[in-house]
């Protein structure tokens, strides 16, 4: 039954995109691409904001400053020399060279743009931390819903077109479960849509591509 009714809203996302004649094929598109964008939502849930971001990034620098400081005093390393027998500098060799790089890359990225503004303050906005090669899913979104408008039209749709900002906003609920905190309704698209033409998104695209052709040429 549940089956059913999934496969019967993804119908309804195709008709939002080819209202008449709309191909059954539509339908095994948005069915493949629901779990995809789950799972990129997933992710961003697990996402740090901002400023805790940058608070656990500056822990690391913190700790692997403590860490080297005690590891480079004479006295705690002859203390532990004693206590367990073994030459410390034998026995950690390389790790305090190690230790340098992870301080140096959490730095860097505790003070990358990604975190900070030209003044050097962290960014404000309830914006998470995005991951390196991760989508925003509701940029994701829209690409799948404007890659399958394209290959049914032959062009893009505006930003502002209201039939797919309502298959975007359909099919977010369809695949997440929930629009609950969803704010600015159908124009809160717009931007998504045009987020989703960035080059960034050129592999995105390409396998939507590859899917819509698969699915299509299905007997």
């Amino acid at each position: 039954m549940l089956e059913r009714r999934f496969k019967a809203a993804c119908d309804e996302i195709g008709r939002l995109i080819a209202p008449t004649d709309t191909p059954p094929w539509l339908t095994d598109y948005f069915v493949y691409w629901a779990t995809p964008l789950a799972s990129e939502w997933s992710v961003e849930q697990l996402q740090l904001p901002k400023a805790e971001m940058k608070e656990q990034l500056t822990r690391v620098v913190d700790a692997a400053d403590v860490l080297n400081e005690v590891l480079s005093q004479p006295i705690p390393k002859a203390y532990l020399e004693r206590i367990h027998g073994i030459a410390i500098d034998k026995k950690l060799a390389g790790f305090q060279d190690s230790l340098l790089s992870i301080r140096r890359y959490a730095y860097l990225a505790a003070t990358s743009s990604a975190l900070l503004d030209e003044a050097g303050n962290t960014k404000r906005g309830r914006g998470k931390t995005q991951v390196p090669g991760g989508l925003d899913p509701k940029d994701f979104c829209a690409l799948i819903i404007a890659e399958a408008w394209k290959f049914t039209r032959g062009t893009y749709p505006g930003a502002r077109n209201r039939n797919v900002a309502k298959a975007a906003l359909s099919f977010w609920g369809l695949s997440v479960g929930t629009v609950v905190g969803w704010k600015g309704g159908l124009t809160a698209w717009r931007q998504h849509f045009e987020n989703a033409r960035n080059p960034e998104f050129d592999s995105s695209r390409a396998e939507c591509l590859h899917i819509l052709g698969a699915v299509k040429s299905r007997p």
